[in-house]
């Protein structure tokens, strides 16, 4: 999990064909989906992967390319409740 300046905490999957964001406040209150749009930019080994996350549920899902044993790193772009918030994570292998 990631924490913005602005107390934006973002948790991040990975699963076999897809990538999984949820998003809570300072309060740790579940961000609604439909509040939240963006996109995953991954480097999986030496490729590039761009997926547009789309609401699913209480987070954003985004298809793609990807296992849950890739090694990759991941920048989501996302715009809640109108304010950008850029975050990274680094996935080890396994």
């Amino acid at each position: 999990m990631v924490e913005t300046p602005d107390g934006v905490r973002v948790e991040f999957a990975v699963r076999d064909g897809a990538v999984i964001a949820w998003m809570r406040d300072d309060g740790d209150r579940p961000i609604p989906s439909s509040a939240v749009t963006g996109k995953a930019t991954l480097l999986v080994g030496a490729k590039k992967l761009e997926m547009p996350l789309q609401p699913e549920g209480d987070g954003l899902i985004g298809q793609g390319d990807v296992t849950g044993r890739d090694k990759l790193t991941a920048v989501l772009n996302l715009a809640v409740n109108g304010k950008p918030v850029v975050v990274r994570f680094v996935r080890p292998p396994g």
